[in-house]
């Protein structure tokens, strides 16, 4: 369900960090849609049983997707501002 992405991110400067981020939050908000849409089909057919669970599925599949994908520039520019600090330091 989730988008495809690139698993090649650039997380060198913090613009790239930012950017990052805010790409791992436009998918998630776009895969959210997405699941929404199947629940608001005219003919009802989003409501049945198996659509709502097959749209439960998704959004756990999508958050953890979107998890993942922004924890990692979240975790470098933690990383990053620490090693800054230390180099402020010594």
């Amino acid at each position: 369900m989730p988008g495809t992405y690139d698993a090649a991110v650039n997380l060198d400067t913090a613009g790239d960090r930012v950017a990052a981020g805010t790409a791992a939050g436009n998918e998630y908000t776009s895969d959210l849609e997405r699941i929404r849409d199947t629940l608001d089909k005219s003919d009802s057919s989003g409501t049945t049983l198996g659509t709502m669970v097959g749209s439960q599925l998704k959004l756990t599949e999508a958050e953890s997707s979107y998890e993942v994908r922004k924890s990692t520039p979240d975790k470098d520019a933690k990383a990053n501002k620490e090693a800054a600090k230390k180099l402020g330091q010594g």
